[in-house]
């Protein structure tokens, strides 16, 4: 039989999760862990038969408005393209009249989900974080450019614009190293000019040479990097030096400590993807800061079903929620089991809102959940 589905597999982006999140229900969602060729956790062809055999007894238990061949034909022309050969994570997204198979990072056990909206919130941290991005391995005696995208990490060459250490940068440009404090002499004192009354001393000599040399850094990769982000891994105080500096790349918040020139790229890539999270979590905690201080309390709201509301009648701009956490609860479907949370952040994806998934001990007590309204 020839297939009619597009089953090429591309990492999940984030303007494909916002686009999963328009769609109307019902809803199938299957996740497939990570297998590695030889693994004893069971063959993927078996897994995925097993999941749609799930889905297949759900569909016929339950009315949902539909046909359950229209959502299973599709499923099972997929099932039959499964090899035992081992693979990366996979989503599958099958709604009616919708088709669509991703790679999916970080999933470990499979499951099969029918509600009225897929389900993304597991995926949303992984999505969400910045996943292609450059790191700038900061050694003033040797610098290093990487690039990181969807897990793997890459050495590239520094541009010629950059200087790879503090002796090319000698060359380069040279400031005015002994940064003398001088006074105007008088004119009686002729040809002597400025007097030198002063020096810096050594530790901010230094300081002063470090800002100019990251300067000249953060200068010649404008053009390379451009609008991508940057993750600086080395030592604390070096990352604190290059961000006082910089000017054009756009940083991100976290960092990967340690001496980078001892990190080789694969080992450096889990370090990478981690900092990325941390950057998403970063940017969620500022937005939860900003719900805590909002002096507009009316435009602040906490309680799943509360923001669940607001987020369907598109009132929602920005979302907290807590990962890894489920609301059970049924919309228009009593056995759609949905999970309420899940359901807001997918109406405040579909409504052109942004989300942010954060440890539980981030978000109030009384509520895995707040928002910040539009209105």
């Amino acid at each position: 039989m020839t297939s009619t589905l597009n089953t090429a597999a591309i990492p999940l982006e984030p303007e494909t999760l916002r686009r999963l999140a328009s769609q109307n229900g019902p809803c199938v969602t299957l996740l497939i862990p990570v297998s590695r060729p030889g693994a004893q956790d069971g063959a993927r062809r078996v897994v995925v038969n097993d999941l749609v055999r799930n889905v297949a007894a759900q569909l016929h238990a339950h009315k949902w408005g539909v046909p359950p061949a229209e959502l299973l034909g599709p499923l099972e022309e997929f099932a039959g393209t499964m090899n035992d050969g081992g693979g990366e994570g996979l989503g599958l997204f099958c709604a009616p009249g919708f088709f669509h198979v991703a790679v999916v990072p970080g999933e470990s056990a499979a499951s099969a989900t029918i509600a009225n909206h897929f389900h993304i919130a597991p995926l949303a941290t992984a999505v969400f974080a910045p996943h292609d991005f450059y790191i700038l391995g900061l050694n003033r005696r040797n610098l290093r450019l990487l690039h990181y995208a969807h897990g793997r990490c890459e050495e590239v060459p520094l541009p010629a614009s950059v200087p790879k250490n503090e002796d090319v940068f000698n060359a380069f440009d040279k400031p005015d190293h002994e940064l003398r404090n001088r006074s105007a002499a008088g004119s009686s004192l002729g040809s002597m000019g400025n007097v030198i009354f002063g020096t810096t001393s050594d530790h901010e000599d230094r300081r002063e040479y470090e800002h100019h040399f990251y300067l000249a850094v953060d200068r010649g990769l404008k053009d390379t990097v451009k609008d991508t982000p940057l993750l600086l891994a080395g030592l604390h105080e070096e990352a604190l030096e290059f961000r006082r500096a910089a000017r054009h790349c756009k940083l991100l918040e976290a960092i990967v400590e340690g001496n980078p020139e001892y990190m080789k790229a694969p080992e450096l890539a889990p370090r990478a993807a981690e900092a990325a999270v941390g950057h998403y979590h970063a940017l969620g905690e500022a937005v939860m800061a900003k719900y805590r201080e909002m002096p507009d309390r009316a435009r602040t709201l906490a309680g799943v079903r509360e923001v669940w509301k607001a987020a369907a009648a598109g009132r929602v701009h920005q979302l907290c929620a807590a990962e890894a956490t489920e609301f059970p609860g049924d919309i228009h479907n009593p056995h759609s089991h949905e999970d309420l949370i899940n359901a807001a952040l997918a109406e405040t994806l579909r409504n052109g809102g942004d989300v942010f998934l954060l440890p539980k001990d981030r978000l109030p007590a009384d509520s895995p959940v707040t928002a910040i309204l539009r209105f």
